[in-house]
């Protein structure tokens, strides 16, 4: 075996004809910029062909996007995952984002970290050889973002070292056949009620959702001023124009695999989208955004991202959507199931060594919380 480490997408990659989508290099072109640092691809060849690789971002910068940051999700007082618990134990053992910087975070732009190639279930010698590489260039901390707990890839990296924190849930629903109908008909009683009235509210709204599969340039700059407008609201970057770029770039990329559903108001307004990729028979939504100044858009958001895909997706042979992270209890809430997530650092300096100690003793006392519940 041979340890390759290369700043563009490998040609080992190139030639796997099975890699996940989030994996791909067309997911990479189309996603390019979504994650701050320079972009790294690791493998394990045997000969000319992958065996077993990671990707990965250098991140050198205190302000890298906080979803791609180890030092925003997992020491940051006000991370997005930690709860009251957490959060205590950060703002008690406060340390500098410096100290993990320049880090390296292995993971894909769409928040999921996974090993590819044919050995991806056995990734100790590619995890064992970053480690090594990362020490030698100076960098602090190697961190494994949004892999799945209990996985191969973090079960191995605890067994190297790396400390473990419970960050958040993918969300994954197997599309009934029935569409939303039959969705409905599988949820608990108050759950079934709730969905219901969601959806006869949009109904007597007038509200309608469709499918997209064509994007002209002005359907995608609506596109991006609701993308913004979501952006904000969650107090990130929000520039209509940029946000309109990532958009136009991302479904050319994706020809042939990118629709969005969209939600308009009887007067022909857009008041709600959410973009999928399609990966074989999966759907994975990808980004939304809503008119919440618009006060027609209350529900908008389920109708786009959860019910219409639900009814859209049994006829044309998807089997599966990914929510994705974050809203875990709104997800679960429509019938989503929950697949848990964890963050892995490996501290290489001694200030690092000290951060992995803070992030073990914060989110080991979430587990005991959690546990005790």
């Amino acid at each position: 075996m041979t340890f390759s480490i290369a700043d563009d997408y490998p040609a080992a990659w190139r030639r796997e004809r099975d890699l996940p989508l989030l994996a791909s290099h067309r997911w990479h072109r189309a996603m390019r910029g979504r994650l701050d640092g320079a972009a790294c691809w690791f493998s394990e060849l045997d000969g000319d062909r992958l065996a077993v690789g990671l990707a990965g971002f250098l991140v050198p910068g205190a302000d890298a996007y906080p979803y791609g940051s180890l030092h925003a999700l997992l020491l940051a007082p006000d991370t997005p995952f930690g709860d009251d618990e957490v959060r205590r134990v950060l703002r008690g053992r406060p340390v500098p984002a410096e100290a993990v910087l320049p880090s390296l975070v292995l993971t894909y732009p769409g928040y999921a970290t996974f090993a590819v190639g044919r050995r991806a279930h056995d990734p100790r010698a590619l995890l064992t050889d970053i480690v090594r590489w990362a020490g030698e260039r100076g960098v602090t901390a190697v961190t494994l973002l949004y892999a799945e707990t209990g996985g191969p890839l973090a079960t191995t990296a605890q067994d190297l070292g790396f400390v473990a924190a419970p960050l958040t849930c993918d969300s994954w629903l197997d599309v009934p056949a029935g569409g939303f109908e039959q969705l409905v008909a599988g949820l608990d009683g108050h759950r079934r009620r709730r969905v219901r009235a969601e959806r006869r509210r949009i109904i007597a709204g007038g509200l309608r959702a469709s499918l997209v599969t064509r994007f002209d340039a002005a359907l995608l700059g609506r596109f991006g001023r609701l993308r913004a407008a979501h952006r904000h609201r969650y107090g990130l970057p929000a520039d209509v124009d940029a946000e309109t770029g990532r958009l136009t770039r991302l479904v050319r990329e994706l020809a042939g695999a990118a629709s969005a559903t969209v939600v308009t108001a009887p007067d022909g307004a857009l008041l709600s989208f959410a973009l999928q990729a399609r990966d074989a028979d999966v759907w994975h939504e990808v980004c939304g955004g809503t008119d919440h100044a618009d006060g027609r858009s209350r529900f908008a958001y389920f109708e786009a991202t959860f019910y219409g895909p639900v009814d859209a997706a049994g006829p044309l042979g998807v089997r599966r959507i990914s929510f994705g992270i974050a809203a875990e209890r709104a997800k679960l809430h429509r019938g989503a199931r929950l697949v848990p997530l964890s963050a892995l650092v490996l501290g290489l300096t001694p200030a690092a060594r000290a951060a992995a100690d803070v992030i073990r003793a914060a989110w080991s006392a979430r587990r005991r919380a959690e546990s005790a519940t």
